[in-house]
């Protein structure tokens, strides 16, 4: 049997020993920078348009009881580029025409912390690659998954810089 367990926002925060935040319009200096930019910079590697930090849209925010700074979870990643849903599309704003395009989002986070993020995650790539050669994916899908990442690896190993947009290499 195949089945995907979803934690409920309230047992994460219990897990984490923190509150669940629901203010709108938390400035980023309130977030906890090097999550939250690891995070920023995981929406742009999967090529994930459908979130926003302020708005609360595809976000949780929790603030851990032993920090004044707020962690932002991720969740919802069906119109990203690496799922590629046959119905997703890219959010308006970016002027994308497909959400295997990137485009990144900063959300205020400050482009030192962003710079720090891309060594965290360049470090981690043989492990994101893992997950995606696993039993429960079609070989098509992990390869499909694999050249998605490749394209952010392959610009993200050029320099520490992570560009504002990316644009996937058109295939005939």
């Amino acid at each position: 049997m195949f089945a995907i367990l979803v934690e409920d926002e309230e047992e994460t925060a219990a897990r984490l020993n923190g509150t669940i935040v629901e203010d709108y319009g938390i400035p980023a200096d309130s977030l906890s920078t090097n999550q939250a930019a690891i995070m920023v910079l995981f929406e742009y590697m999967i090529g994930n348009t459908d979130w926003e930090i302020s708005m609360l849209r595809n976000v949780r925010l929790i603030r851990p009881s032993q920090s004044n700074r707020i962690m932002v979870m991720p969740y919802d990643f069906d119109f990203s580029g690496l799922v590629s849903a046959p119905y997703s599309s890219p959010s308006s704003d970016t002027g994308l025409k497909t959400v295997r395009d990137r485009f990144l989002m900063p959300s205020g986070v400050k482009p030192e912390a962003l710079k720090r993020a891309v060594l965290v995650i360049r470090k981690s790539k043989q492990e994101i690659y893992n997950l995606c050669r696993n039993r429960y994916l079609s070989r098509e899908a992990s390869s499909d998954m694999i050249l998605f990442l490749d394209t952010f690896f392959e610009r993200i190993g050029e320099k520490d810089e992570v560009p504002q947009m990316l644009k996937m290499p058109q295939t005939d």
